[in-house]
């Protein structure tokens, strides 16, 4: 039987994760998203989506979250891979709100509601108590 949608697995996983560390993985010093930070450990929306020796070894690349969506793919027992504009899009959803002022998490979720909107997801990862 297959999987359900692959962008929905990877929405939901990515999500979790990303509250769960209750920052973004992003570099302050070069202004950029890393897969993973080797100075925090925070992984990025899609570097939470990879084994942990694979996002260490794209941390330093400058890929787009597509390119890498084979990796995802093989993590997540995906029978098929994610939409290269999703994912770039939940990176983006990611990347803008870690350069934004704000709390991460609480200007995460919107962005993100509005990624799970233009797939045609469900968003209720993204509901979270207050």
């Amino acid at each position: 039987m297959p999987n359900p949608n692959p962008n929905q697995i990877v929405f939901d996983h990515a999500v979790r994760a990303l509250l769960e560390q209750g920052a973004p993985g992003f570099d302050f010093n070069t202004n950029r998203c890393t897969y993973f930070d080797i100075k925090t450990g925070n992984r990025c929306a899609i570097g939470h989506c990879m084994p942990e020796d694979r996002a260490r070894h794209y941390a330093d690349a400058e890929f787009s979250a597509s390119m890498v969506r084979g990796e995802v793919s093989v993590h997540l027992g995906l029978d098929k891979l994610p939409d290269p504009d999703f994912v770039d899009d939940l990176q983006w959803a990611h990347d803008t709100t870690a350069k934004s002022p704000g709390p991460f998490i609480e200007e995460f979720l919107p962005r993100a509601r509005d990624v799970a909107f233009n797939f045609s997801l469900n968003p209720e990862v993204t509901h979270v108590p207050s």
